[in-house]
């Protein structure tokens, strides 16, 4: 899907954030005009697999969505098969609901924080570099020089307000036994 921010009767983050509660395996494209660092990181954040500036060129915007055909149509990082409580340190995740505890308290985490932590549980306690999350939770096979995972990992650790996710020198992240 193609989603522009500026909309006639609404606001694209809301309807990203719709599709996201109700579809969350779509591969949204994003396109606007309104380029600043928070907006592009706020959509990708919020479920936005890529997300291109206003003007730009028809042939990036096909190849842009010529790649997003060719990945797998569901999260990277969601295995469904997968058990339905993931716990670790205070953690718990139950994956069917898509709900997040941390000692005793729900916590509200966007679609990509979700993934992004699920992923990790998953993977826990082996370390994750920022190339493989890229890959893995964002569905991006090439280092677009994006700060995009330190951002949505400094989010969760502030959400889940403690020492969950540690990060590993010259490595990246890792969910702390």
């Amino acid at each position: 899907m193609v989603l522009d921010l500026v909309l006639p009767d609404g606001r694209g983050e809301d309807v990203l954030a719709d599709l996201m509660v109700f579809r969350p395996a779509s591969r949204v494209l994003v396109l606007s005009s309104m380029t600043q660092v928070a907006t592009r990181v706020g959509v990708l954040n919020g479920g936005a697999v890529d997300f291109l500036a206003k003007p730009f060129a028809n042939a990036e915007l096909l190849a842009r969505i010529g790649t997003r055909i060719r990945t797998p149509s569901s999260s990277p990082a969601f295995n469904a098969t997968a058990a339905r409580y993931l716990r670790s340190t205070g953690v718990e995740v139950d994956v069917q609901q898509r709900e997040i505890v941390v000692d005793g308290h729900r916590i509200s985490l966007t679609h990509r924080e979700f993934m992004l932590l699920f992923y990790l549980l998953q993977r826990a306690p082996e370390p994750c570099s920022r190339a493989e999350l890229l890959e893995r939770v964002w569905g991006t096979r090439f280092d677009t020089g994006t700060n995009v995972v330190d951002v949505c990992v400094r989010r969760l650790r502030w959400k889940l307000s403690n020492d969950t996710i540690e990060t590993v020198r010259n490595v990246g992240y890792r969910i702390s036994a």
